[in-house]
């Protein structure tokens, strides 16, 4: 049986090292390796960005087997998976228990909602 949670998106950032003097060879290897790879969700990659809540829809394992991001206004921005975009959190490997005890305080939603987010994504 499925579960749904939501849960605000967590606020991290990430400075990136543009200072040459400052910038070690690995990073730098690091960064051109990272960017020559596909990327795993290339129409909302820039959209993340914008998400402030997301809803996960969570398999019998426990995994995120579908997901909704919300902008500001509750509008559904992103999901995955969705054509050629693998997810955010279903491209994880965090379960469940992850997610409660060690990074976010989510809460129980109903399964209408989700689905109500996930049918209202634009998808034209």
């Amino acid at each position: 049986m499925n579960r749904y949670i939501k849960f605000e998106e967590p606020n991290f950032t990430y400075e990136k090292v543009t200072n040459p003097k400052t910038k070690s060879f690995f990073l730098s290897l690091v960064e051109t390796v990272v960017s020559n790879l596909p990327k795993s969700n290339p129409d909302f990659e820039d959209i993340y960005q914008n998400v402030k809540y997301w809803l996960v829809e969570l398999g019998d394992d426990g995994k995120a087997s579908r997901e909704v991001g919300l902008n500001k206004n509750q509008e559904p921005i992103a999901i995955g998976p969705f054509r050629n975009n693998r997810g955010f959190w279903t491209d994880s490997n965090l379960n469940y228990d992850q997610i409660d005890n060690c990074f976010f305080k989510n809460d129980t939603i109903l399964e209408s909602e989700f689905e109500h987010h996930w049918d209202n994504f634009p998808t034209t």
